[in-house]
Protein backbone atom coordinates (compact mmCIF):
# COMPACT_ATOMS: atom_id res chain seq x y z
CA UNK A 1 0.00 0.00 0.00
CA UNK A 2 1.15 3.52 -0.81
CA UNK A 3 0.10 6.51 1.28
CA UNK A 4 -0.65 9.73 -0.63
CA UNK A 5 -1.74 13.11 0.70
CA UNK A 6 -5.48 13.49 0.11
CA UNK A 7 -5.21 16.88 -1.64
CA UNK A 8 -2.57 15.61 -4.07
CA UNK A 9 -4.65 12.52 -4.77
CA UNK A 10 -7.76 14.56 -5.58
CA UNK A 11 -5.73 16.89 -7.81
CA UNK A 12 -4.43 13.85 -9.71
CA UNK A 13 -7.94 12.41 -10.08
CA UNK A 14 -9.07 15.72 -11.62
CA UNK A 15 -6.52 15.09 -14.37
CA UNK A 16 -6.83 11.33 -14.94
CA UNK A 17 -10.38 10.63 -13.81
CA UNK A 18 -12.01 9.10 -10.77
CA UNK A 19 -10.56 6.33 -8.66
CA UNK A 20 -12.65 3.64 -7.00
CA UNK A 21 -9.83 1.52 -5.56
CA UNK A 22 -8.59 3.96 -2.91
CA UNK A 23 -9.19 3.83 0.80
CA UNK A 24 -8.81 6.96 2.86
CA UNK A 25 -8.81 8.53 6.27
CA UNK A 26 -8.87 12.22 7.25
CA UNK A 27 -5.52 13.23 5.74
CA UNK A 28 -4.33 10.44 3.46
CA UNK A 29 -5.37 8.11 0.69
CA UNK A 30 -4.04 4.57 0.41
CA UNK A 31 -3.54 2.87 -2.95
CA UNK A 32 -2.24 -0.49 -4.06
CA UNK A 33 1.18 -0.35 -5.72
CA UNK A 34 -0.19 -1.42 -9.10
CA UNK A 35 -2.71 1.40 -9.15
CA UNK A 36 -0.03 3.98 -8.35
CA UNK A 37 1.90 2.80 -11.40
CA UNK A 38 -1.26 3.12 -13.47
CA UNK A 39 -1.80 6.68 -12.20
CA UNK A 40 1.74 7.62 -13.22
CA UNK A 41 1.19 6.17 -16.68
CA UNK A 42 -2.04 8.14 -17.03
CA UNK A 43 -0.34 11.35 -15.89
CA UNK A 44 2.52 10.87 -18.34
CA UNK A 45 0.05 10.19 -21.14
CA UNK A 46 -1.93 13.33 -20.30
CA UNK A 47 1.32 15.31 -20.15
CA UNK A 48 2.22 14.20 -23.68
CA UNK A 49 -1.24 15.14 -24.98
CA UNK A 50 -0.97 18.61 -23.43
CA UNK A 51 2.59 19.03 -24.68
CA UNK A 52 1.44 18.25 -28.22
CA UNK A 53 -1.44 20.72 -27.95
CA UNK A 54 0.97 23.40 -26.75
CA UNK A 55 3.35 22.74 -29.64
CA UNK A 56 0.44 22.98 -32.10
CA UNK A 57 -0.68 26.25 -30.53
CA UNK A 58 2.83 27.69 -30.74
CA UNK A 59 3.13 26.67 -34.41
CA UNK A 60 -0.25 28.25 -35.24
CA UNK A 61 0.70 31.51 -33.53
CA UNK A 62 4.03 31.67 -35.33
CA UNK A 63 2.35 30.92 -38.66
CA UNK A 64 -0.73 33.13 -38.44
CA UNK A 65 0.07 35.89 -35.94
CA UNK A 66 1.05 39.24 -37.40
CA UNK A 67 1.95 41.93 -34.89
CA UNK A 68 -0.20 45.06 -35.05
CA UNK A 69 1.41 48.22 -36.28
CA UNK A 70 1.11 51.22 -33.97
CA UNK A 71 -1.53 52.62 -36.34
CA UNK A 72 -3.62 49.46 -36.26
CA UNK A 73 -3.28 49.36 -32.49
CA UNK A 74 -4.74 52.86 -32.26
CA UNK A 75 -7.40 52.09 -34.88
CA UNK A 76 -6.34 54.69 -37.41
CA UNK A 77 -5.26 54.42 -41.03
CA UNK A 78 -1.53 54.84 -41.66
CA UNK A 79 -2.22 56.70 -44.92
CA UNK A 80 -3.90 59.51 -43.00
CA UNK A 81 -0.47 60.62 -41.75
CA UNK A 82 1.52 60.41 -45.00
Amino acid sequence: MVRIDKKIFYDVTKIVGSCDVATSNEDNVYLEDEYVESLFEDLVSEYHVLEEKLEDEIEQREEFYKPLSPYEYLGVNERDFV
